[in-house]
């Protein structure tokens, strides 16, 4: 090998290692050197994964836990050809990012989003202030909100037998990453369970693996088919608004406990503290006339027994405190639909139709039912009183039924959701049909009322923007 020879080996070595050190969804990018470029000066590395490029994750020289929930922002109406190059510089300039998700497309393209992981929440909040609506192209403004991590599964299917060590131990064997389970006591019985739980897992990607792994067909649990969805996310309450918050909220009452008594419980120690207390089934809300008192209350009483039942107490934001819709007693005279809880997730439509029928053939219009719930719709007011009557509280297929009337929903609230969520009028929203369970988001869903508006704040820019009219519920796993 002559001396030309070899340095023109050594420089074809040289310039294999450097293309080797490009990452994967780098090389061969578009804008390859503007990306290199924004790797050398931040120190942050890059990889392409899974239908997205992660940048960092975590930052050069971190030390520390994963930053908390509430750290990340959801980015919304990217244009299709901006990437990290040009995201970067906009989103570093109000906080420490630790880590930024822009999902690909299999032409090189972005898909129109991205999640950015800050290290603080402070700094997630900071840039749903001041970065949504920034112009990051003339005339294409980005969208910035709140991301919704959501970590946690809804189970239904359960046997009511089982508890919530078994239903732990069952789950854990068959998905990674489980780390609670919350299974709420039957209204009517406290041994039992309500037939489903929520599984808590480490982070959103376990959860949605193991919803990928429970979706029905794929695995029984105990010999039972079983449901499997999103539990509807927590709401990040701003922590200013919660220290303002004199409501609490009591869960896991006997169905027999009255508001007096809960008022007398709440009350005793500071006579005249508690303003009133509003109770539907088994569980209540207690309005206090200060925030010390409601505090001292839940301090001293979570975890304790009122008429032989453990309380759960908690503070609740004052936005949820009023889940009833009040409805006009006039209104309520006309209805003749029946909303039906607690069903086995094995009943069938049909089997709900010839039970509520049972009473006058014919009857019954039709049955809608959805997991553990069902709409039961009567020809007439009469035949739907009778069967509420006669059927409330009785067992049907082993489960013991909660029946009461439907509740319409508010029009005037109606039709703001709905020009909120689809840009519609009143006179489409009079269209849409109007008897829903006030306290049910499924039950909103399966009536059409934009229910969706007031959770998962990602979806306001993907109904919005032409390219990206796609639900949050149908991304793909990341």
């Amino acid at each position: 090998m002559t001396a030309e020879d070899s340095t023109a080996a050594m420089s074809s070595d040289s310039a294999a290692g450097s293309s080797a050190k490009v990452p994967e969804g780098v090389a061969g990018a578009p804008n390859e050197a503007a990306l290199l470029a924004l790797m050398e000066r931040t120190g942050y590395s890059m990889v392409q994964e899974n239908g997205q490029r992660k940048y960092g994750g975590p930052p050069p020289g971190w030390e520390g836990p994963h930053p908390q929930r509430g750290c990340e922002v959801f980015v919304g109406k990217i244009p299709r050809d901006v990437y990290e190059d040009e995201l970067v510089p906009v989103f570093e300039a109000v906080g420490r990012i630790y880590e930024l998700r822009l999902m690909m497309d299999f032409d090189g393209k972005n898909r129109g989003y991205a999640f950015v992981m800050y290290c603080h929440k402070h700094e997630a909040k900071r840039a749903v202030r001041e970065l949504n609506n920034y112009e990051i192209r003339p005339g294409r403004l980005l969208g910035v909100c709140c991301s919704v991590d959501n970590c946690r599964l809804f189970i239904g299917g359960i046997p009511k037998m089982k508890k919530r060590e078994e239903i732990l131990e069952e789950i854990a064997k068959v998905t990674e990453g489980v780390l609670d389970v919350i299974v709420y006591a039957s209204a009517a019985d406290k041994m039992k369970n309500r037939g489903f739980a929520f599984v808590e897992y480490e982070s959103h990607r376990a959860a949605a693996m193991a919803r990928r792994k429970l979706m029905p067909g794929r695995i029984q649990l105990w010999g039972h088919q079983i449901a499997v969805d999103w539990a509807e996310p927590e709401i990040d309450v701003d922590e200013d608004v919660m220290e303002t918050v004199k409501i609490l909220y009591v869960r896991n009452l006997m169905i027999e406990t009255t508001e007096d008594t809960i008022k007398k419980s709440f009350g005793q120690f500071n006579p005249g503290c508690v303003e009133r207390v509003k109770k539907i089934r088994d569980y209540a809300f207690v309005h206090f006339t200060s925030r010390e008192d409601a505090v001292h209350a839940m301090n001293n009483l979570n975890g304790t027994e009122l008429e032989g039942s453990c309380l759960e107490v908690t503070l609740i934001a004052v936005d949820w405190a009023e889940p009833e819709i009040d409805v006009d007693e006039d209104v309520m005279e006309t209805v003749k639909i029946l909303y039906v809880r607690n069903l086995m997730i094995e009943t069938t439509e049909d089997t709900i139709k010839k039970s509520f029928g049972q009473f006058n053939p014919g009857c019954v219009e039709r049955v809608k039912k959805i997991r553990d719930y069902a709409f039961v719709h009567f020809t007439s007011r009469e035949d739907a009183v009778h069967a509420m009557n006669n059927l409330n509280g009785t067992e049907l297929e082993g489960s013991c039924l909660e029946v009461t009337l439907a509740k319409p929903v508010d029009k005037e609230q109606y039709s703001r959701y709905q020009k909120a969520a689809r840009g519609g009028g009143a006179a489409e929203a009079a269209q849409q049909p109007s008897y829903v369970y006030s306290c049910d988001p499924y039950t909103l869903a399966y009536y059409g009322y934009p229910y969706n508006a007031l959770i998962g704040p990602n979806r306001d820019y993907f109904v919005k923007d032409t390219i990206l009219e796609t639900h949050p519920a149908s991304l793909p796993l990341y």
